[in-house]
């Protein structure tokens, strides 16, 4: 018999957890369950695009937690689903306690961050307090799950680890011609001060005062734009930079790119990692969360310490100078994403959570 599962997220955007919460919905539709999705204070793109595709799509704010407590109770006194899915903190701490007097059977949590010590104490044990009522809680790999568990009141007996999956990246409804020259770097993700990007802006312009052929193509945007936009020509890499704005088609980036690269100094497991992964492309990252777990356990790339200008300048170099070493590494990659990162296998183990608690 199908679930009725609902996925609730703080926001519709673009963002890692979104995009993770919209290829669950279209696999467990395939399977027979039904899904619906709430934004608990904003819509946006994903939003938009699940809804097209008909799947029941709720938002309840901006507004106070007051007010979205009790549009989420009628909400799900409507649809009684079966499960309810919080992604991140806040958005447990809020949706738990309608949810319980909603009476939904089953509640889960997912932490998609790091959630590094020293902790956000207050927000942090909200969570604690709410998640003692939950089925499970998630870390989305073993350093998530590990710092969770150092929180203070953490509901430990709780905590598990669900590695992220995620389906190759979405490609264009027409033919996109690219206008690659010479070695080129793709960064997918938003503009936000935790992807640092000064430290892969200078490392480029490191790069540059020897090879004059490295490119980087940003896919994303945010609210740092302006300010990245400023450090490019200040570095003197308004040639070497193309900024494409927030994409629907990011797979195409991905394919014709020659090297994923990722300057965060926090991650959980981020979903740009494995779609360059699928894509068969090697990677070059900061070592936040769950990178190191990856790449080098797929032994698909380099992973240099989190704000090394020189790390990332050397890596890149090396896989820039090295044509063969770049092709086995995105092999490695491509063969490490089908054996564990599927969105397939992602979602085979969710439901498993959700049926089992385990």
């Amino acid at each position: 018999m199908g679930l009725r599962i609902a996925h609730v997220n703080y926001s519709l955007k673009v963002g890692g957890a979104e995009v993770l919460i919209a290829q669950l919905c279209r696999l467990y539709r395939e399977r027979g369950h039904s899904v619906e999705v709430h934004g608990l204070q904003h819509g946006g793109i994903i939003g938009d695009r699940l809804s097209r595709e008909g799947f029941p799509v709720f938002v309840h704010g901006p507004g106070s937690r007051w007010h979205a407590t009790r549009s989420l109770i009628r909400a799900f006194r409507r649809s009684r689903p079966d499960v309810v899915h919080c992604h991140n903190a806040l958005v447990t701490s809020w949706v738990v306690p309608a949810a319980r007097w909603a009476g939904v059977p089953v509640i889960v949590s997912t932490r998609h961050g790091l959630v590094p010590p020293p902790f956000r104490f207050w927000r942090e044990l909200q969570f604690a307090c709410v998640s003692h009522w939950v089925k499970a809680v998630v870390g989305v790999c073993q350093a998530t799950t590990s710092n969770l568990a150092l929180a203070p009141f953490a509901a430990r007996d709780r905590l598990i680890t669900i590695y992220n999956g995620a389906s190759p990246a979405p490609q264009p409804v027409a033919p996109l011609d690219l206008p690659k020259c010479g070695f080129t770097l793709v960064y997918v993700g938003r503009l936000a001060a935790p992807k640092d990007f000064p430290t892969l802006l200078k490392a480029l312009a490191l790069v540059r005062t020897s090879r004059k052929d490295v490119f980087l193509w940003v896919v994303g945007d945010g609210v740092l734009r302006p300010s990245v936009e400023k450090l490019c020509a200040e570095l003197g890499l308004n040639e070497a930079v193309t900024f494409w704005g927030e994409r629907a088609d990011t797979g195409a980036f991905f394919n014709a790119a020659d090297v994923c690269v990722l300057s965060s100094k926090s991650e959980g497991l981020p979903i740009s990692l494995l779609e360059a992964m699928a894509a068969g492309r090697p990677v070059v990252a900061a070592a936040p969360g769950a990178v190191p777990e990856i790449v080098e356990g797929g032994r698909c790339g380099f992973v240099v310490p989190i704000g090394s200008v020189q790390g990332f300048a050397e890596a890149i170099l090396r896989l820039a100078g090295d044509p063969s070493l770049c092709a086995s590494l995105g092999e490695a990659a491509r063969v490490h994403y089908l054996q564990h990162f599927t969105a397939e296998r992602m979602a085979d183990r969710y439901l498993e959570l959700y049926r089992t608690g385990k």
